[in-house]
């Protein structure tokens, strides 16, 4: 899982804002930890 996937799927989500790299470097294969801008006045997709 890489940075690039980390941003195009936190803009699909709203607007990507950060990746947490030091989850990747703990080799945790089947997860991403991802910060997102969200309008909560929005429903969720």
């Amino acid at each position: 899982m890489s940075e690039v996937l980390a941003k195009q799927f936190g803009n699909f989500i709203d607007q990507f804002m950060e990746y947490d790299t030091k989850a990747a470097m703990r080799n945790f294969q089947n997860h991403m930890r991802i910060r997102v801008r969200i309008d909560i006045r929005q429903p969720l997709c």
